[in-house]
């Protein structure tokens, strides 16, 4: 992959991206969320992660301790910041990503989605049917049986209650308790979804691999 590809670029209002903050690692940045217009986060290959506070204009270096690939990122209220990645790996700050410390996560499935649907409750999800939940701020996370053999690929909450996770084989989960119970649908062909997006309960986007 060429360097163009490899960096960070903010779309500016030309419609033009231009290369910001050439002093972060050069490394492939998979992972991006900004918690509000100012602050946000990206973490990537190596175990790389960086964090921004004025917009993405200027990026910091937060050290991991992991040379691990990191998948995604989230924070609910821009303190506690988790990440997750390959091999089963979480990271967790409290400082608002000013450092990321590795938390055992009881899996070694690569972990490819990831949200805080407030300051204590948050859903980690994978390969091989994992889902992963936290009740204390991501200190701890415990497994749950989502009932669906497949891989889970993206997590996303419309709130507390209603949620969805894009899986193996063009299907769906939905719960509307806050994840005790999950319902399956198919949602088109056989192939995999890669990302979902809840509008509201009744517009949902899905995408995936033809």
């Amino acid at each position: 992959m060429n360097e163009e590809k490899r960096s960070l670029f903010p779309l500016q209002s030309t419609g033009v991206w231009t290369e910001l903050s050439p002093g972060v690692p050069r490394v492939t940045y998979i992972g991006v969320h900004f918690v509000n217009p100012d602050t946000g986060w990206v973490v990537g290959d190596l175990g790389a992660a960086i964090k921004s506070t004025n917009g993405g204009e200027d990026w910091t270096i937060t050290e991991t301790q992991t040379t691990t690939l990191l998948l995604k990122v989230y924070s609910y209220n821009g303190q506690i910041v988790i990440a997750t990645g390959y091999d089963g790996q979480i990271l967790r700050s409290s400082d608002g990503g000013e450092t990321l410390q590795q938390i055992p996560s009881g899996t070694i499935n690569d972990l490819w989605g990831v949200q805080m649907l407030n300051d204590t409750l948050g859903f980690v999800c994978g390969l091989n049917q994992t889902l992963l939940k936290t009740t204390d701020t991501g200190l701890t996370w415990q497994p749950v049986n989502a009932g669906l053999n497949a891989h889970y690929w993206a997590i996303e909450f419309l709130d507390e209650q209603y949620g969805m996770i894009a899986c193996g084989g063009g299907k769906v989960l939905r719960t509307t308790d806050g994840g005790n119970n999950w319902a399956q649908t198919q949602a088109g062909d056989a192939s995999d979804l890669y990302a979902i997006d809840i509008i509201d309960t009744l517009h949902i986007t899905a995408a995936g691999y033809l």
